[in-house]
C-alpha cells in the first residue's frame, strides 16, 4: 500500500493537496480529469477512466433513523460484461470509494445502502464506502452502455423513485408545491446540494396559495459539495442551524424559488410518520432532455466543414441545405449535408445551441440522432467502406465549434477525435450504413443511432446556453450525402470539487 501526495489545481484554480493510500500504481489520463470535472473526485482514487457518469441525487445512509434504504438498479445495455465504479459523496461534501460492481452482458444488478457501505460480494460488489456524514449522492461510472434507476425503499417494502430533481425555471429552482409546517402527517422537506466549487449563498423565497409573499427571505451558506435538508417548519421560523430569515405563516401551501451564486441540485420531498418518502421535484416537464425534429424547421442549426485544405474547397463540392427528403420520405424535410472526401478525413457537421440551463453550471451531456441514408452495408471503397467507414458523431462544448486554420488545413477548435475514435467533446454514435446489402439496389432508409455520453462535461454560459453538434467524419475517399432528421440532447447536473476520504 503506497502513499501518494497530489498537489492539484482544479478547474477554477482552487489549490488542493490530497493524500491518498492506494494499492499499486496510478494511471492518470485525460479522461480521468474529464471525470474529475464531472463528479468532483480527485485522481488519486480515479485510475478508472469512465466514458459516462450517472448521478443519483439522493441515497439514504444505512443508518437512516426510519429504516429507509437507498436502492439502485443498474442495467447493462451493452453486449459485453464489465464493471461499474461507484463513488459516494456525503452531506458534508466528502467523497468515498470507489466500490466496484461487476455486471454481465445484458444483465441487471442492484444494490442497497447496506451493500454500498459494508460491501457485498454476493451481489458482485467489491469494496465499500463505509459510513459517511448524513446521506449520500452517488456517481456511477462505466465504459459500458448502462442505465441507472434510483429508489428509496421503506421497511414495509414500499418503493419511491428518487430520479427527479427540481427544475431551473427563469432564474430559480422552482418548487411547485410545498406543504406548510403545520402539516405533520405530510411533512415537506427541501434538500439542497451545492455542486459548485465554492461556498454557496442560497436564498429561498415563498409565495402562499393566496398569492402573498412570505414575510422574509430565508438564506443559508452551504459549503462546496455539501447538502442540507430543511423542513417547512424550519423555513417558516428559521429554527434550523445556519438559517437566517424566515417565511413566516402563509395561507395554504407554498411555492418556493431557490436561488444561489453556485450551481445546486434541489429536491422537493414529502415524508410521513411511517417513513414513506415521495419525490415531488418534477413539475411535469423534462427540461433536461431536448429533442429536435427537423421536419418542423432548422432550429437554428447551421452547417460547417473541417479537415480539408480551404484552398481546394471547390474540389470537395461541399453542400448543405434544408430540403425535402428523397422518396419514400418526400413528405418530410430535414438538414442535408454532403461532400467529396479527398483528404480521407473530411468532417461535415451542423451546429446549434440549447438554452434554459443553469448559468455557469456544469452538465454531463448525452446525445443521439436519426439520419436518412441510402448507403448499403458491406461495400468496398477507396480508403474505406462508404458505409461503415463514415462515422456519425455528436458533441457538445461551451465554446462554439468552428474550423480554424492549422497550416494548410481547417481543423476543429474542439476535440472531436478522428474518424472511428471519439474525442473529449464528441462521441461516435455509429456509421451511415443502412440495413441493405451492397449487391442490392440503393434505397433511402431512416437509421436511429442510440444516445451516447460525451466524455467531457460542459459548463453552461452566463446566459444558460451551450453548443451542440452533429456530423459525419469520413474515412471513405468518395462522396457522402446524408440527412439529419432528428436529434436528442440530454443534460444532467454534474458535481463540482470534493474532498476524498479513504
Amino acid at each position: 500500500m503506497a502513499e501518494l501526495s497530489l498537489p492539484l489545481r482544479l478547474s477554477r484554480g482552487l489549490p488542493w493537496s490530497v493524500v491518498a493510500r492506494v494499492p499499486g500504481s496510478l494511471s492518470v489520463t485525460p479522461l480521468i480529469f474529464a471525470l474529475i470535472a464531472t463528479v468532483g473526485i480527485v485522481p488519486a482514487l480515479m485510475s478508472w477512466a469512465a466514458e459516462s457518469v450517472h448521478m443519483v441525487p439522493f441515497f439514504p445512509s444505512a443508518s437512516d433513523d426510519l429504516g429507509r434504504q437507498g436502492f439502485v438498479r443498474v442495467m447493462n445495455h451493452s453486449d459485453e460484461p464489465g464493471e461499474v465504479k461507484i463513488m459516494a459523496i456525503d452531506d458534508e461534501g466528502a467523497a468515498y470509494g470507489p466500490a466496484t460492481l461487476a455486471i454481465e452482458a445484458g444483465a441487471t444488478v442492484h444494490f442497497n445502502s447496506g451493500d454500498l457501505e459494508d460491501g457485498n460480494v454476493g451481489k458482485a460488489l467489491t469494496g465499500n464506502t463505509g459510513a459517511g456524514q448524513g446521506d449520500w449522492r452517488l456517481a456511477l461510472g462505466s465504459d459500458l452502455h448502462i442505465e441507472v434507476l434510483s429508489y428509496l425503499r421503506t421497511s414495509d417494502g414500499t418503493l419511491a423513485s428518487m430520479h427527479d430533481t427540481v427544475p431551473w425555471r427563469e432564474g430559480a429552482y422552482r418548487v411547485a408545491a410545498f406543504n406548510p409546517g403545520s402539516n405533520k402527517e405530510q411533512q415537506s422537506l427541501i434538500r439542497v446540494a451545492n455542486i459548485g466549487e465554492a461556498t454557496a449563498t442560497v436564498s429561498i423565497e415563498g409565495i402562499d396559495d393566496a398569492g402573498d409573499a412570505g414575510v422574509g427571505t430565508v438564506t443559508v451558506e452551504i459549503p462546496a459539495g455539501a447538502a442540507r435538508t430543511y423542513s417547512a417548519a424550519a423555513l417558516e421560523s428559521a429554527s434550523a442551524t445556519g438559517l437566517t430569515g424566515s417565511l413566516g405563516d402563509g395561507a395554504g401551501k407554498w411555492q418556493l424559488d431557490v436561488r444561489s451564486d453556485q450551481a445546486l441540485v434541489v429536491m422537493n420531498l414529502l415524508s410521513n410518520p411511517a417513513g414513506h418518502l415521495t419525490n415531488l421535484s418534477s413539475d411535469g416537464t423534462d427540461a433536461s432532455t431536448i429533442s429536435f425534429v427537423f421536419d418542423r424547421g432548422e432550429h437554428g442549426f447551421v452547417a460547417d466543414f473541417a479537415d480539408f485544405p480551404p484552398a481546394d474547397r471547390e474540389e470537395y463540392d461541399l453542400a448543405s441545405d434544408y430540403r425535402a427528403l428523397p422518396p419514400p420520405f418526400e413528405s418530410q424535410s430535414a438538414l442535408f449535408i454532403g461532400g467529396d472526401n479527398h483528404s480521407d478525413d473530411l468532417f461535415m457537421f451542423f451546429k446549434g445551441q440549447v438554452g434554459g440551463l443553469v448559468p455557469d453550471a456544469r452538465y454531463a451531456v448525452s446525445v443521439g440522432v436519426e439520419i436518412a441514408t441510402d448507403v448499403p452495408a458491406g461495400c468496398v471503397g477507396i480508403g474505406g467502406a462508404p458505409g461503415e467507414s463514415v462515422y456519425v458523431k455528436a458533441g457538445a462544448s461551451q465554446a462554439e465549434p468552428v474550423p480554424v486554420l492549422e497550416g494548410n488545413y481547417l481543423r476543429m477548435n474542439i476535440d472531436i477525435g478522428r474518424q472511428s475514435n471519439g474525442g473529449e467533446n464528441a462521441a461516435v454514435l455509429g456509421d451511415v450504413a443502412n440495413s441493405r446489402q451492397c449487391e442490392e439496389s440503393r434505397e433511402w432508409e431512416l437509421k436511429s443511432l442510440p444516445i451516447q455520453s460525451i466524455p467531457a462535461p460542459i459548463t453552461a454560459s452566463s446566459s444558460g446556453r451551450t453548443w451542440v453538434l452533429f456530423g459525419v467524419d469520413s474515412g471513405f475517399e468518395g462522396r457522402t450525402e446524408i440527412y439529419l432528421t432528428r436529434a436528442t440532447v440530454s443534460l444532467a447536473p454534474s458535481e463540482g470539487d470534493a474532498a476524498v476520504v479513504e
